[in-house]
C-alpha cells in the first residue's frame, strides 16, 4: 500500500426497524464490501459498519469512526425524516434538521454522504448545508434498484474515479438493469446548496393589519438570505393568477400567516392547496409553513385539511417579530418548524369562533361573513332543503347529493350534515376528492389504492390494500415511508 495515499473509512448506518417492510440491508452491504475488496484500490478503504442504528448509535459512529464516506441504509419519510431505531428497536425519525445539524460538527473530515432511503433527498439538501457531495432519493426506490446503484457507486470508487463519476455510473446501473428508476438519486452539492438562495413565497391577506404589516417584515428580513415572493412586487399589467401559480411552482417554501381575517380568504385557500398538491407529488417541497398571527380558533376547512398537521409559529404581537424571523429562517434552512414553536391551542370540540348568541354575559362576536361555516354559527339560517338533509342522513342506507351554485352555503351544509350524522351515532368518514393527486384521478388503479388506503384510515380499519395488490412490480420490498 501506499503509504502517501490517505485511507478512507466507509462508514455503513443500517436500520430496518420492528414493523417496518423487511429490507435487504444484509445483501447491499454484502455488495459493497465485496465490490471494495475486489477493486483496483482496495487498500485505500476500511469499512466500518453499525446495524440497527439509534440516534446516539450515529453519534458514536461518527466520533469512534471519523469516516470521509458515510452510507445509510434503509428507510426513509421525505419530510418526517430518516427512519432509526429506538431502545425498543421500533422506529424513531430523525428530521432532515437534526441530521444537518450532526453532520456540520464532522464536516471537516466527512466528504459524502450517500442516503439508500426512499424520499431522502428533504434531508440530503439539509445535510448539503455542511458536506461537499450527499446523495439522496427524490422518490420511492426497490431493493433491487438501490443495491445496483450502491454496487456500481463503490465500484467506480475502489477504480479511483471521484463522487460524482460514481453517481453517474450508480444511475447508469439502474438504467442497464431495467429498473427505470434511474433518475431517483439526487446528487446535491454544497457549493450549489450556497449558490442558489432557497425561493420562499408569502401567503397572507392583503390590505389587512397585522397581516400586511408582518408580511413586510418577514420580506425585508428574509430577502437578506433568499429570493423572497409577496404580491406587493408585481408590475402593473402582470396576470396575477399565472404569476402567482408560477411562483408557487418554483418555491421552497411557503410562510401562510393566519388570521382571523386570512383564514376566510379564497385566494390563500388556493395558495395553501397548490403548494399542498405539490408538496405530496416532490416529497415535501414547497416546504410549508404556517404562521398565527393572534389567531386561536380551530382553522376551517379545506385549510384544516391542509394544515392541521403541520408544525406552526405563533405571533401575538411586535414583540415576537424578531423570535418569528429566527425560527422561518431556520425552518427554512432545516426543513422544518421546531415541535417547540408551537403553543396549545383550545381543542375544536370545546371552541367556535364565536360564542352562542344566548351566552351569559358574553358580546357577541361574529366572524366575517364569507367562507365556510361552523355548525354553530350565528349567520346559519336553515332553509327547507337543509331541514330535509339533516332529517335524511339520521336514517340507514341513504344517498344525498348536495348541488347548488357558489357561495350558496353547500359546504357550510355538509359540515351540519356531518355534526348531525355523528349526533345520530354514525361513523363519519370524510373524504374531499380535491385532496387526490391529479395522478390519481387519471389512473383507476392508482385512484381506487389510494381511496381505500385513506378510507381505511378514516375508519381505523385494519389496511389491506398491499396484501391485495396483484400486480407483481408492485410487490417488490422498497425503501418507501414508514
Amino acid at each position: 500500500m501506499n503509504s502517501n495515499v490517505p485511507v478512507k473509512t466507509i462508514l455503513i448506518l443500517a436500520a430496518n426497524p420492528k414493523g417496518t417492510k423487511p429490507l435487504r440491508l444484509d445483501e447491499e452491504v454484502r455488495e459493497i464490501e465485496e465490490r471494495l475488496r475486489g477493486s483496483k484500490y482496495r487498500d485505500r478503504f476500511v469499512v466500518e459498519q453499525r446495524w440497527a442504528v439509534r440516534p446516539q448509535d450515529i453519534q458514536q459512529a461518527l466520533l469512534d469512526c471519523k469516516p470521509q464516506i458515510v452510507h445509510f441504509s434503509g428507510h426513509g419519510g421525505g419530510e418526517k425524516g430518516l427512519v432509526l431505531e429506538n431502545e425498543a428497536g421500533d422506529y424513531q425519525l430523525a428530521s432532515a434538521g437534526a441530521l444537518a445539524g450532526l453532520f456540520e460538527l464532522f464536516a471537516e473530515s466527512v466528504e459524502c454522504v450517500l442516503l439508500n432511503a426512499c424520499y431522502s433527498e428533504v434531508q440530503a439538501k439539509a445535510i448539503a448545508h455542511h458536506i461537499g457531495a450527499v446523495i439522496g432519493m427524490n422518490q420511492k426506490i426497490n431493493d433491487r434498484a438501490s443495491i445496483a446503484f450502491a454496487r456500481s457507486f463503490y465500484n467506480a470508487l475502489g477504480a479511483g474515479e471521484n463522487v460524482e463519476f460514481a453517481y453517474k455510473l450508480g444511475c447508469n446501473a439502474m438504467e442497464l438493469g431495467g429498473d427505470l428508476q434511474h433518475l431517483i438519486p439526487a446528487l446535491v452539492r454544497r457549493e450549489e446548496v450556497q449558490r442558489n438562495p432557497q425561493h420562499i413565497f408569502i401567503s397572507y391577506k392583503r390590505d389587512v393589519d397585522p397581516d400586511s404589516k408582518v408580511a413586510l417584515q418577514l420580506f425585508e428580513a428574509l430577502s437578506r438570505d433568499s429570493e423572497v415572493f409577496i404580491d406587493q412586487t408585481m408590475l402593473v399589467g402582470t396576470r396575477w393568477a399565472e404569476r402567482i401559480e408560477a411562483e408557487i411552482n418554483r418555491t421552497d417554501a411557503l410562510i401562510v400567516l393566519l388570521s382571523a381575517r386570512s383564514v376566510q380568504s379564497e385566494m390563500m385557500q388556493v395558495e395553501v392547496e397548490l403548494a399542498a398538491r405539490l408538496a405530496k407529488a416532490r416529497q415535501g417541497r414547497p416546504l410549508i409553513l404556517p404562521v398565527r398571527l393572534d389567531y386561536r380558533d380551530p382553522l376551517p376547512y379545506p385549510l384544516s385539511e391542509y394544515l392541521n398537521a403541520i408544525n406552526w409559529a405563533m405571533w401575538e404581537g411586535e414583540a415576537d417579530t424578531p423570535q418569528l424571523i429566527a425560527e422561518l429562517q431556520q425552518a427554512v434552512r432545516e426543513g422544518t418548524l421546531a415541535p417547540e414553536a408551537q403553543t396549545e391551542l383550545p381543542d375544536s370540540s370545546e371552541s367556535a369562533a364565536f360564542p352562542y348568541p344566548f351566552a351569559a354575559a358574553q358580546p357577541l362576536s361574529l366572524e366575517m361573513p364569507e367562507g365556510t361555516m361552523t355548525p354553530e354559527s350565528a349567520f346559519s339560517v336553515e332553509r327547507p332543503a337543509d331541514a330535509v338533509a339533516l332529517k335524511t342522513i339520521e336514517r340507514q342506507g341513504v344517498t344525498l347529493t348536495i348541488k347548488g351554485p357558489r357561495q350558496m352555503g353547500k359546504s357550510s351544509l355538509l359540515n351540519r350534515i356531518k355534526d348531525a350524522a355523528l349526533k345520530a351515532g354514525k361513523q363519519v368518514a370524510f373524504l374531499d376528492f380535491q385532496l387526490f393527486d391529479r395522478a390519481a384521478l387519471l389512473d383507476a388503479d392508482c385512484f381506487f389504492r389510494q381511496f381505500c388506503d385513506w378510507l381505511t384510515d378514516e375508519l381505523e380499519v385494519e389496511d389491506k390494500v398491499e396484501d391485495l395488490r396483484s400486480c407483481s412490480n408492485l410487490d417488490k420490498p422498497s425503501r418507501a415511508e414508514v
